[in-house]
């Protein structure tokens, strides 16, 4: 038996985890383990209760330092990490360390997300492996697909869609910050009078304090209105939704990029509220946080410049299979590489030849 550790230090990672825990699983020649963040208590609670749930063993612990003693004594023959920072002080030196990045979106922390002792990354498409490459990491880089998309593929043969004339329902799915949330929140209400809207924020807005002003608007919406629904912290996996819904609308968040799979329309808030500091430098906080290079590619989507331009893109879905789908299709292979429900399996299999 093989012992691997998922080391989740956000409970935002258990999307991108869980299929390759399952497949480790189906083996039968791995031993799963979960470690949780120990600074928040509340991811701390809902990772440990995934686990419990799932037949893994957790780790339990009360502060990062006892974390980083019990990882390393455990000596794991794999451990997969969710971001790579700081990777060499959750694993022994004989551990394969894995790099599962838990996003696919606008933010440079893609590519320059580093630790040397990562061993391999594994990434969604040839586009994305051959920029990575190009920054010569010492990491080996293995294009195997996007394994958090792999649950759309379960049950059926594809995850495209079906010709939509008339939405009906819509998918929110706004990031943390830079957020659409504030500026597009009460266009929601407009929404919801034609259309049942789900709602479904980046965890941070559930979890951290300076964005207890966008829990409290979407919290209040969702109680005053039935068409309105909250996802709240304990729905883990947004890609549940993806075929539920008719249109997403978000903003500079990997959902953006997921919702490819789905080959269903995408309008974009290209409108946010930034904090004092970044307004006042504007050119700086894009050029150090966003992936300038990565918005030459988002022909794809309808482009919002503000919340009600948003709230009318909505009605043009009619006319989506000439306007976007061709281009959705050309992006969806560029980002998402093969989208076959298969990619959890070709990281395990690229794992056991390593370990073999």
């Amino acid at each position: 038996m093989f012992k691997v550790l998922f080391n989740v230090e956000h409970v935002y990672y258990l999307p991108q985890f869980a299929p390759v825990a399952e497949r480790m699983t189906e083996t039968g020649i791995f031993e799963v383990y979960l470690s949780a963040g120990a600074r928040n208590k509340a991811e701390y609670r809902r990772i440990k209760e995934f686990a419990e749930l799932k037949g893994y063993r957790f780790i339990d612990c009360d502060s990062e330092k006892e974390r980083r003693k019990k990882l390393v004594k455990g000596n794991f023959d794999v451990v997969v990490f969710g971001k790579s920072a700081h990777a060499g002080k959750f694993c022994s030196r004989d551990s394969l360390a894995v790099l599962l990045y838990h996003g696919i979106g606008f933010k440079k922390c893609y590519y320059t997300d580093y630790d040397p002792r990562i061993d391999v990354r594994y990434v969604e498409s040839n586009y994305r492996a051959k920029i990575l490459k190009s920054y010569n990491y010492r990491y080996d880089v293995v294009v195997t697909g996007f394994p958090k998309l792999d649950p759309l593929f379960c049950g059926r043969s594809g995850g495209s869609q079906t010709e939509i004339k008339k939405a009906s329902s819509i998918l929110y799915a706004p990031t943390f910050y830079p957020s659409s949330i504030e500026l597009f929140a009460p266009y929601l209400l407009k929404l919801q009078e034609k259309y049942t809207v789900y709602v479904k924020p980046h965890q941070f807005t559930f979890t951290l304090k300076k964005y207890r002003r966008q829990k409290e608007l979407l919290t209040t919406l969702s109680r005053e209105r039935n068409n309105i629904k909250l996802l709240d912290f304990d729905a883990l996996n947004i890609v549940e939704y993806y075929r539920a819904v008719d249109v997403l609308i978000t903003d500079f968040s990997s959902t953006a990029f997921e919702f490819l799979a789905t080959e269903k329309p995408v309008v974009l808030c290209n409108f946010y509220k930034l904090r004092f500091k970044h307004r006042i430098f504007k050119g700086w906080f894009w050029n150090s946080r966003m992936d300038r290079e990565i918005f030459k590619f988002i022909d794809f989507a309808y482009i919002a410049n503000d919340p009600r331009e948003a709230f009318e893109l909505v009605y043009n879905v009619k006319n989506f299979e000439k306007e976007k789908l061709p281009l959705m299709k050309k992006r969806k292979e560029m980002f998402l590489g093969r989208v076959d429900g298969k990619a959890s399996g070709r990281v395990v299999e690229d794992i056991l030849r390593r370990l073999r």
